[in-house]
């Protein structure tokens, strides 16, 4: 249970564990176990499911976005201060690593690059290398950031005033990391949320 409303959630991407992480507006990102027993294999199927509390972490401001790398105890948040951090569940400590001008609204870990992508209401698209302490690309755009998602070498933004861009991941070389495209959306209102689909050949 959370002290305040849930802004985020994750589960862990393996097969042999369920671990789901939540953030959100009371600061604190909580890792749950979930038991998941089908008791019934008919038509309706039912299920017993619990729930047990493995971790809780406190940070200095509202959780906005998290993400899990691999199937490692180590999860990337982006929070309402700007700030990009890690938890590692293993040694029990939070590590900020980035920062945003304004809230931190996306953070991703692309685990076929080892990179974590972040985005903020500053319109600051950052990559980040775990091995450095500062972003390796930034591109800026005139908009800010709402929605991000990726899969394989398509990365694509959701911007305010019905703005939405895409990158080429393969494209990122030497620093140069500039959108493919930058469009106004389909779509009559803001977007709120943008996904790619899993053989990253399009997006919704």
């Amino acid at each position: 249970r959370s002290d305040d409303t849930i802004q985020c959630m994750k589960f862990i991407p393996t097969q042999n564990v369920n671990y789901l992480a939540t953030g959100g507006w009371d600061n604190k990102i909580r890792i749950f176990n979930i038991n998941y027993n089908i008791i019934n294999m008919n038509i309706n199927e039912e299920a017993q499911i619990s729930s047990n509390l493995e971790y809780s972490y406190s940070h200095n401001s509202p959780i906005f976005s998290l993400s899990w790398e691999g199937n490692s105890g180590r999860i990337f948040t982006g929070c309402a201060d700007g700030s990009v951090n890690v938890l590692d569940m293993a040694k029990r400590n939070l590590t900020t690593f980035g920062n945003h001008k304004n809230a931190c609204k996306e953070v991703i870990y692309h685990q076929n690059y080892n990179i974590v992508l972040t985005g903020g209401w500053d319109g600051v698209v950052n990559i980040f290398d775990l091995r450095s302490s500062s972003p390796v690309c930034s591109y800026q755009f005139e908009n800010k950031v709402y929605s991000m998602s990726c899969a394989k070498d398509l990365f694509v933004v959701g911007l305010s005033e019905v703005k939405i861009a895409y990158f080429n991941l393969k494209k990122v070389q030497n620093n140069i990391f500039k959108p493919e495209l930058i469009f106004n959306s389909h779509l009559k209102y803001q977007t709120r949320k943008v996904c790619v689909f899993p053989d990253g050949k399009g997006f919704a």
